[in-house]
């Protein structure tokens, strides 16, 4: 009742063979795709040129808050690091800058910030303007 062929004894070793032979297929087949170098390459450097213009985002962010010592203090983070960012472009008029920031970060230092984003963002505008 029990078939002692030497293939149906052999059929572990078959099988183990053959999922071998199939694995490999694949590890080659997708060593061929070649995919991890097409996700891995930048076709566009993302920080070469803006999608707007740090003008634009100052200019919003002026917007937010328009008086700097009654404004939210996420608000008062957005225009000092807007500040700082257009601070650091070559084309930007830095002494102007300097002085609405120095302007700025007095008025929210007056209102005792403490929020953390809030405090990193009048240190950052501290650093560039070299206030």
């Amino acid at each position: 009742m029990i078939k002692h062929s030497g293939l149906h004894a052999a059929r572990g070793q078959i099988g183990w063979i053959l999922a071998l032979i199939v694995s490999t297929a694949v590890v080659v087949k997708l060593e061929q795709l070649e995919l991890g170098a097409q996700f891995a390459t930048l076709t566009v450097n993302p920080l070469a040129e803006p999608a707007l213009p740090l003008d634009h985002d100052l200019a919003r962010a002026r917007l937010l808050a328009p008086d700097p010592a009654t404004a939210a203090p996420m608000d008062q983070a957005r225009l000092l690091i807007a500040l700082s960012l257009a601070g650091t472009q070559d084309a930007a008029d830095f002494d102007a800058l300097a002085a609405e920031a120095a302007q700025t970060v007095a008025d929210v230092e007056a209102t005792v910030p403490s929020d953390p984003v809030l405090l990193n963002a009048i240190a950052l505008c501290r650093s560039v303007f070299a206030l």
